[in-house]
């Protein structure tokens, strides 16, 4: 998640929620169980109700595949800006 500073409004925080699983594909019916599947796309909509700008690399099947997504996605934002 994205927003704006409050001190300046020229820095952006992130904010990240991780929970590694044993694929990277939502649609792996053998690794994620239909609750699991469930849970992540009500997050998915949960936050796009609120209007956070969110940037979902789910699920994670590693913590390193994970941090690489995220540098790709956080300095994607940065060259926006």
């Amino acid at each position: 998640m994205k927003r704006k500073s409050l001190k300046t409004g020229s820095e952006s925080e992130f904010y990240f929620v991780i929970e590694t699983k044993g694929t990277s594909d939502i649609n792996d019916k053998k690794a994620l169980t239909e609750s699991e599947v469930y849970r992540i796309k009500c997050a998915m909509k949960h936050f796009e109700a609120l209007g956070v700008e969110v940037h979902y690399k789910a699920p994670v099947k590693e913590y390193s595949y994970f941090k690489t997504e995220a540098t790709k996605t956080i300095n994607s934002l940065i060259e926006q800006a």
